[in-house]
């Protein structure tokens, strides 16, 4: 749209200070405001607001209003040779009215209280004023987005997301065209994305959270998440982040802040967004990964079987807040009696148990592997990533792990099938609670999830009433 996306009512007013020093311009403080949304467009695009003191007939002039603000004239940034190094001497952001390709672009929208800011030294009540757009000569490889400016550098990072073209990015087809493998590419990027954002998270200096560079944390399941996403009709990536604006104190330091968004994040960026500069083989490897997987997930009603575990796949996590492998754990082998082959598309031939449609009772002495098995069947509604060695083991997508939960609250649930004489007379076909017991919350459970269509409970006696 053309139209701009101005800062809401609600955006902080501007408070700094100033020194004023013989010859030496003032500069105004980077602050931090919130706004809806602010489009950059290009690989080094940066959109501000700048308010500078200067000369004013041969004097250095820094008059406050009676707000506390200091405000002169504004300069022309335009008109400097090298535009990219007076980040330093701008303040808060705004999306332009307008955007040219080639050039700065100017607002000449009409001017409000609330919408613009004016920088004129006659004036004694600043207003807002949308002055300049900065664009660099550089190929436009993608666009910059923030969603939201942290309130101050000790609070929730700023929201920001890149959004790169399909033709730009450059990903086969082939990766994207299906769901699993759209998911699977996404959860690939993101990881790929965040392991070259560590690199460079708090390498920007300043307080509080300056200079993080974070995205959401993958663990060992392949999950369809928000903080990447590919457009299948067009192949183009959005992806979405953290960044820790660098401060000190409340006031923005504008030279870290353009090493974030000019070196580091068009870096990370470049290096796992585009297909050019990832491993083809491995992202195959991975897309085949998940067609083999949703292979195995579609062909269970067909066998008859409701979950199914490959020979040789690694159950024992590291401890019990890894989800990682266990190292020299013993390898999962599956009873004769209940061993099962199937033909992946591209793995080939598999064995492993196949878990029949029924009750299924798995008995064993202490530290044999009981809950171990049943926490893997319970995460096998996940693809799992490469080397997770869990990759293999798949369960119907429906299944819920049940337990009982003390305590919890019940609402006009019908428990009777399980429960009918309660001791204080409570009706079991509507049954209403603020404190279940271990029974009723776990019967309530049993009718919920029939309710919500699962076809397989998963039920550990430990944690049974």
């Amino acid at each position: 749209s053309s139209a701009p996306l101005l800062p809401g009512k609600n955006a902080e007013k501007l408070q700094t200070k100033k020194r004023c020093r013989s010859g030496i311009p003032n500069r105004s403080a980077f602050l931090f405001c919130a706004f809806s949304c602010l489009v950059l467009h290009g690989k080094h695009v940066f959109i501000f607001y700048q308010v500078i003191n200067q000369r004013n007939n041969g004097q250095n002039q820094c008059n406050p209003d009676q707000h506390g603000i200091q405000h002169g004239k504004c300069r022309n940034v335009g008109d400097q040779k090298n535009d990219h190094n007076h980040l330093a001497d701008c303040f808060r952001f705004s999306p332009p009215a307008c955007c040219d390709d080639n050039s700065i672009v100017r607002s000449n929208q009409a001017e409000t209280a609330d919408d613009k800011f004016s920088c004129d030294d006659n004036n004694n009540h600043p207003r807002r004023k949308l002055v300049q757009l900065y664009k660099t000569d550089q190929c436009r490889a993608y666009q910059l987005v923030i969603d939201h400016v942290q309130g101050d550098p000790f609070a929730s990072p700023s929201k920001v997301s890149v959004l790169v073209s399909g033709k730009t990015a450059g990903f086969p087809q082939e990766l994207y065209c299906g769901k699993c493998q759209r998911i699977a590419l996404q959860d690939e990027l993101l990881r790929q994305f965040g392991r070259r954002a560590e690199r460079f998270a708090f390498k920007a200096k300043g307080s509080g959270k300056s200079g993080l560079i974070s995205v959401s944390r993958c663990g060992q399941e392949v999950l369809e998440r928000t903080a990447c996403q590919i457009q299948p009709e067009n192949g183009n990536i959005l992806l979405r982040m953290e960044i820790g604006f660098p401060a000190n104190g409340r006031t923005i330091n504008a030279r870290e802040l353009e090493k974030i968004l000019f070196d580091f994040v068009p870096e990370c960026v470049k290096e796992s967004l585009f297909y050019k500069n990832l491993d083809a083989k491995r992202l195959r490897r991975i897309v085949d990964l998940a067609e083999d997987q949703e292979y195995i997930r579609k062909e269970l009603p067909k066998l008859g079987l409701c979950a199914f575990v490959a020979n040789g796949s690694v159950l024992p996590r590291e401890s019990g807040i890894s989800s990682r492998p266990m190292r020299d754990g013993i390898a999962f082998q599956s009873p004769k009696e209940q061993e099962v082959t199937l033909e992946l598309p591209h793995k080939g031939k598999i064995t492993g148990m196949g878990i029949r449609k029924g009750i299924t009772l798995i008995v064993g002495g202490g530290y044999h592997g009981k809950s171990t098995l049943l926490k893997a069947l319970e995460l096998g509604v996940y693809n799992h990533i490469a080397g997770d060695g869990r990759e293999y083991v798949i369960t119907d997508a429906t299944a819920v792990k049940l337990r009982a939960e003390d305590g919890r609250s019940i609402q006009k649930t019908d428990i009777s099938m399980f429960i009918n004489d309660l001791p204080n007379g409570k009706d079991t076909t509507s049954f209403c609670t603020e404190d279940a017991s271990g029974s009723t919350s776990q019967a309530a459970n049993v009718i919920e999830g029939i309710e919500a269509g699962t076809s397989l409970f998963l039920i550990d006696e430990d944690t049974s009433a």
